[in-house]
């Protein structure tokens, strides 16, 4: 119990199994795992939960579902038919940082990407609005991970939402 003790001040995240093995191969152990597992149940020895992310976007119940145009079909024969995009949130020492990203579906390119300290929309249009005016293509077809699909065409270019 003693070196289970030890085991889990050293390393609060550790579950009855990582015990186990620290055991086995640094301690010389040679007792089953479940002796273990009950120990650490007798003794209320619980592992330190992680911390795990809830989701960041909120949806918006007023607006309206676009149709799913790609259906799960990820596959391109052509550049520039079609993009996938998304924005992650990275947690940093001064904040959080969020990436926003477009991948083009025929080869796995990323064709644009922004960072911002916010998550506004004006991310995920910036790298669009960028993306297209480097990479021009009509009727290409862009799919978010709300199910959001654009018809990128000219009009966008020039401004018309």
């Amino acid at each position: 119990m003693a070196k289970i003790r030890k085991i889990c001040a050293d390393n609060p995240d550790y579950g009855p199994y990582r015990i186990y093995l620290e055991l086995k191969l640094f301690n010389g152990y040679t007792q089953s795992y479940y002796l273990v597992l009950k120990l650490c149940r007798e003794n209320n020895l619980r592992a330190k939960k992680k911390f795990h992310a809830k989701g960041i976007t909120k949806a918006d119940p007023a607006a309206q579902a676009s149709e799913n145009l790609l259906r799960q079909d990820f596959n391109a024969l052509l550049p520039n038919q079609k993009w996938l995009g998304d924005i992650t949130e990275i947690p940093t020492t001064d904040g959080k940082l969020y990436l926003a990203a477009i991948l083009d579906c025929f080869d796995g390119s990323i064709v644009g990407f922004k960072m911002a300290d916010n998550m506004k929309a004006e991310i995920c249009i910036d790298v669009f609005l960028s993306a297209v005016k480097k990479y021009p293509a009509t009727g290409m077809l862009f799919y978010s991970d709300r199910a959001v699909n654009i018809q990128a065409t000219k009009s966008l270019l020039r401004g018309k939402k």
